[in-house]
């Protein structure tokens, strides 16, 4: 099976900064299933718009940290 580009670079991205953005929404939230899930938004967020991220890490952990807040925002 061929991928696209767009996939390639996702793959890239993906296998590049899912440990670091998983740990420390592990650490931050508190709760596995919780940082799993905001992971998997943030990732499928950052394919979604990836023609328009220029840099991928600080694209996901600015990401992280709005998501974060909502996180919190939405337990209170």
């Amino acid at each position: 099976m061929l991928l696209s580009k767009k996939e390639r670079e996702f793959r890239r991205i993906y296998s590049d900064h899912y440990a670091a953005v998983l740990g420390t929404l592990y650490r931050r939230v508190g709760n596995m299933e919780d940082a799993e899930d905001i992971c998997h938004d943030l990732f499928v967020s950052c394919y979604n718009k990836l023609d328009e991220v220029r840099d991928p890490r600080s694209w996901l952990f600015g990401a992280m940290k709005f998501s974060i807040s909502n996180y919190y925002r939405k337990k209170t």
